[in-house]
Parts: C-alpha cells; structure tokens; sequence
C-alpha cells in the first residue's frame, strides 16, 4: 500500500525555483541623469508641437489652409521658326500680323481662311545665314524699328566675299523698350517691327519670338487659297502675298 506524504501548508511554488539574488541597480551617474531629462524634454516639446500643428486639421490635409496663389493663366511659349528664302529679296518688312501667323493658324474655312492660335507675339532675335551668291557682291542687313524710344540709327550688316560658301550667322536683337522689342497683339497687325535687306536666295533665317494662346484677346484671320478645316498651318515671314520665305519642315499654306 502506497503511502502519500502530505507536504506543508506553508510550501509555495516558488520554492521549486533556484534562489535569484537581484543586486541593487548602480544610481546613474550626474551626466546620465542630464542626458535623460534632456532626451525626456524634447520628446515632450516635439509631442507639443505636433499637438499645435494637427490643431484644427481634418483627415487627409497636409498643412494650413491657405488661399491658392495668383497665377498667370495665358499660356505663354517661346520658340525659334527657320526660314528659307526661295528668291532674292532687297526690302522685307517683318510685321506684327506676320509674326502672329509664323506661330500657327487653324483652317476655319476651306480653302479660304484660317486664323491665329496666338494672340500676342513679342520679337527676341533674329539670325540669318546669307547663302553664298556668285552674280553680285549682297549686304545683308537688318533693321529694326525704334519708335517709342530715343535711340541710335542702328542697324546690322555682313558682307558676303563672292565665292564664299561657308559663313557665319549676323544675328541682332531689337534694342530694349523700342516699339520692336515689346510685346505686340492682335490690334497692331501692321506695325513694322523690323526690315531684312538685301538677303541673297536661298539664305536662311531663325526668328526667336514669346507668343501667347488666345484668351482674353482676339487672334488674326488670313486669306489664303488652300485650307483644310481644322488643319494646323504655320504660315510664311513675309505673309501669303509674296510667299518668299518658307517655313521649313513645317505644314505651311498660302
């Protein structure tokens, strides 16, 4: 017959473990305890300081409301249109209207009209390339215009050696707060901002312009002979009447 042994009331389960003596923590030393309470307190003014930014914020907002800031909604692009003269010309005015069209027009009636995306063209530069010409000794010169201002009689020339077929480029620039170097729209179309002279066939020619969209101001029709509707053209520098100078790689019409 087993006998079972009755163990004390006043066994504990833990007395089943090995002793673990705790020794006492050694206190923190003076610079630990700076080092502590410095860590503590950034924490706190940073949880403040998310406190105040979240302050009145809704679920997805990013920052504080503020009013959207003013913008300038009239598209404003600037490119540079090349050129190829197709025969001699000693006189060619370049004119706002003209300017306005190189920038492109839509057919808006077929095989009559089209009319101007841009409604506002400013002149930054114009460089030429005079082709080599072997019957007369030619002058290429530019001219540009100097109302509204009090200006010099300038303007710029380069003289071709006969025989010469390689050439630099004469570029020129219209002279600050001149009538040819400020902005120009829809209601000027005739004004001559500059003159090309003596420029032999076959030269060609870089015209640097800023050109607005339509949108609060109005574009310029052009009577041409071929259009089809809705077509994109980039009309010529000297306009569909001569049709001398010839956009290049670019759908033109006259």
């Amino acid at each position: 017959m087993n006998t079972i042994k009755n163990e004390s009331k006043n066994h504990s389960p833990l007395d089943d473990f090995e002793h673990i003596e705790l020794k006492p923590q050694r206190p923190y030393t003076q610079a630990e305890r700076k080092l502590t309470q410095g860590i503590l307190v950034h924490a706190g003014r940073k949880s403040v300081r998310s406190v105040r930014r979240g302050r009145g914020k809704s679920k997805g907002q990013g920052g504080s409301l503020r009013l959207p800031p003013e913008l300038d909604i009239t598209p404003v692009i600037g490119h540079t249109f090349r050129f190829r003269n197709s025969a001699a010309v000693t006189s060619q005015n370049i004119t706002v209207g003209n300017l306005i069209g190189i920038c492109g027009a839509l057919g808006t009636v077929t095989n009559a009209t089209v009319a101007s995306i841009a409604s506002s063209v400013k002149l930054r530069k114009i460089d030429i390339w005079p082709s080599e010409d072997t019957s007369t000794q030619h002058n290429p010169e530019i001219s540009f215009s100097t109302n509204y201002g009090t200006t010099s009689d300038r303007s710029k020339s380069k003289s071709i050696p006969l025989g010469i077929s390689v050439t630099g480029a004469m570029s020129a620039r219209p002279k600050r707060d001149t009538l040819a170097a400020l902005w120009q729209n829809s209601s000027t179309t005739s004004s001559t901002l500059g003159v090309i002279y003596d420029l032999p066939a076959g030269s060609v020619v870089d015209v640097h312009v800023s050109f607005t969209l339509r949108n609060t101001q109005a574009g310029v029709s052009y009577t041409v002979a071929t259009a089809v509707l809705g077509t994109m053209y980039y009309l010529y520098l000297d306009g569909s009447t001569t049709h001398i100078f010839l956009p290049i790689a670019l759908p033109s019409t006259f």
